[in-house]
C-alpha cells in the first residue's frame, strides 16, 4: 500500500513539473502574431528616429562634397545614395525649390525621392560694392510633408574649404534638429524701418533684422520665414477645412524700427518691435540704448513681445553682435 502511494506521489508530482514547465515555455514563447507586431513596431520606431535624408548640392564642388562627408558622419539620420539621386533630380528641380513660396515643388521632390528631409545647396558668387566679388553658399533645410523650410540661410565664404564646410554641416544641422519638433509658430522678420532722414544708418535694416531672426531660430518648436513663405502658409491655413487645419497657428510678423538721435555728446538708438498674427497686433516693445548695446535691446525685446509665455533664453552670437552695432 505504502508502495503504491509513493508512486503515485511521484506520478503526480511529476505530472505538475510537466505542466508548469510547458506553461513557462508557453509563456517565454510570443505568439507569432505578437513577434510580427513587435518587429514592425520597432520598424516603425528605427524609421521615426532616423528620418530618410536627401542632399543635393549645385554645382558639384570640392566644398559640398566635403559637406557631404560630415554630413554622412550623423548615424541619427539615413542618408540616400547620390548616385539614385542624380538619377532623378534634374538641376531645374533643385532651383525651383529653394524659393520662399516654392512648398508644392519641395513636397513634390522629396515623393520622387521618398525623401523625409530635404537639404539643398548651392554656391556662387556676386558682385559686392561694384567692384568685388565674394563666394557665397545657400543652404535650406525643408521637410517633405508640407514643403515648409525649416532653416533657409545664406552664408559668406572665407575660401579655407575645411573651415568653411564645417560651418556649413553646422548650419545645415540645425535646420535638421527642427525636424521631428512640433512646429508651433512659424516667425517671418521684416527688414527693420530706418526712421532717420539720411541714410548714414540704412546699413542697420538688415543687420537687426538678421540678428532678430538668429535669435528667435533658437527658440524650440519654430522655424522662421521669409514673407512670401509665411504669406503662402497663412493663406494654406486661411482655407483648409477646420478639420484639416495644420497644427501649428498663423505666423507671426516681426516688424521693427529704429531711429538714431543725438542726446548731449551721445547718440542714442529708439528700436520698437512689433509682432502681429495675422492683422491682429499681438505685442509691442521698445528700448532707447546707446548703438553699441543695440543687440542686447533687440534681444529683450524679443523676449518681451513673444506671446504666450514661450520664449527661452537667447544667446547672441558674437559674430551677429559685431555686424548689428
Amino acid at each position: 500500500m505504502q508502495t503504491s502511494q509513493r508512486r503515485f506521489r511521484e506520478g503526480v508530482t511529476f505530472v505538475l513539473f510537466f505542466s508548469l514547465t510547458m506553461l513557462a515555455g508557453v509563456r517565454s514563447l510570443p505568439a507569432a502574431g505578437a513577434v510580427e507586431s513587435a518587429e514592425a513596431s520597432a520598424a516603425q520606431a528605427q524609421d521615426k528616429a532616423a528620418p530618410k535624408c536627401a542632399f543635393i548640392d549645385a554645382p558639384k564642388s570640392a566644398l559640398t562634397a566635403l559637406v557631404e562627408a560630415k554630413l554622412l558622419q550623423d548615424t541619427q539620420r539615413a542618408w540616400l545614395e547620390r548616385t539614385e539621386i542624380e538619377k532623378i533630380v534634374a538641376e531645374q528641380q533643385l532651383q525651383a525649390a529653394f524659393g520662399a513660396a516654392a512648398g508644392p515643388d519641395r513636397v513634390r521632390l522629396g515623393r520622387l525621392l521618398k525623401a523625409d528631409v530635404l537639404v539643398l545647396l548651392r554656391t556662387g558668387q556676386k558682385r559686392l560694392d561694384g567692384r568685388r566679388q565674394q563666394a557665397w553658399a545657400e543652404v535650406v533645410a525643408a521637410e517633405t510633408a508640407g514643403g515648409l523650410r525649416l532653416l533657409a540661410r545664406t552664408l559668406v565664404l572665407s575660401g579655407d574649404t575645411e573651415a568653411d564646410a564645417s560651418s556649413l554641416a553646422r548650419t545645415i544641422g540645425q535646420g535638421l534638429a527642427k525636424y521631428g519638433q512640433h512646429i508651433r509658430d512659424v516667425y517671418a522678420v521684416l527688414p527693420f524701418v530706418c526712421q532717420n532722414l539720411t541714410y548714414e544708418y540704412d546699413y542697420l535694416r538688415d543687420a537687426y533684422a538678421k540678428l532678430l531672426e538668429e535669435l528667435l531660430l533658437r527658440q524650440p518648436g519654430t522655424v522662421t520665414a521669409e514673407l512670401a513663405e509665411a504669406e503662402a502658409l497663412a493663406k494654406e491655413y486661411q482655407l483648409a477645412a477646420p478639420s484639416e487645419k495644420p497644427q501649428r497657428r498663423l505666423p507671426l510678423y516681426f516688424l521693427g524700427q529704429y531711429r538714431h538721435e543725438r542726446r548731449g555728446n551721445d547718440i542714442q538708438v529708439t528700436i520698437t518691435l512689433t509682432v502681429k498674427r495675422g492683422a491682429k497686433q499681438v505685442g509691442e516693445a521698445a528700448r532707447t540704448v546707446a548703438p553699441a548695446d543695440a543687440p542686447a535691446a533687440i534681444r529683450q525685446l524679443a523676449m518681451e513681445v513673444l506671446p504666450g509665455g514661450h520664449a527661452h533664453p537667447f544667446r547672441i552670437d558674437p559674430a551677429a553682435r559685431a555686424i548689428a552695432r
